[in-house]
């Protein structure tokens, strides 16, 4: 969970009542709903924009965001508005050490370069894998290697005040999904271990764990519960 200099509400963010698990739950389903069809039936590429709306319909609603709180949807930290123009976060490590994820004043140009970066690997995929036959194993690595990527980055640069992680795991499936492949990676709750540490490593940079954490969910997908 991103962690702000001064913690408030809006960061205490488990859903804990019925309302809140129903609305959490069909926040997802929809934007679930919308990056399935934008990523299978579009040749649209993936931008801010779209991230941002996902971001803001996946916490619209829940009983923590308060209507101060509302500047936080949709918003990438360095805008203008002045909660966020100076807003740095960070993720608390398993020792306790918070790492930061980019500057605010960084993080436009952070997030404008992580599009452009997806943009030429989906387009080089697209040069020689088909999204509807069938992958074979170097294919599926080598999808697997963006979409890790992708994940990695988007919690390095941290770009919103929370829900990076979220908004990260809503990016690597829109990958995935792209090329004919399943969203396997969970939303909320986060997903269990090793995906805590894996997401910790990219905080330095280090996107090999969650690619291999992805990789294994596609190659041993969890029983359903």
């Amino acid at each position: 969970m991103s962690e702000p200099r001064e913690s408030d509400r809006f960061w205490d963010d488990e859903e804990l009542t019925a309302e809140d698990i129903e609305r959490g739950t069909a926040n997802r389903l929809k934007v679930l709903e919308e990056l399935i069809n934008h990523a299978y039936r579009s040749n649209e590429p993936l931008d801010a924009a779209r991230v941002a709306k996902w971001h803001k319909d996946c916490l619209s609603g829940l009983s923590y965001v308060s209507n101060a709180d509302e500047c936080f949807l949709g918003a990438y930290r360095g805008s203008r508005h002045p909660r966020l123009k100076e807003l740095r976060v960070g993720v608390r490590g398993r020792k306790g050490v918070v790492k930061e994820g980019a500057a605010p004043e960084k993080v436009k140009e952070e997030v404008d370069k992580f599009f452009r970066q997806l943009r030429k690997g989906m387009n080089d995929l697209a040069g020689t894998i088909e999204s509807d036959r069938d992958k074979t194993r170097e294919e599926l690595l080598r999808i697997v290697e963006v979409t890790g990527w992708a994940h990695g980055e988007w919690v390095r640069i941290h770009p919103f005040a929370n829900g990076s992680g979220r908004a990260a795991r809503l990016i690597a499936n829109w990958v995935l999904v792209r090329f004919g492949l399943p969203p396997v990676i969970g939303i909320r709750p986060r997903p269990e271990h090793p995906y805590g540490p894996a997401a910790e490593a990219s905080m330095d940079g280090d996107h090999s764990k969650i690619t291999r954490f992805i990789l294994k969910l596609l190659e041993d997908p969890p029983a359903p519960s």
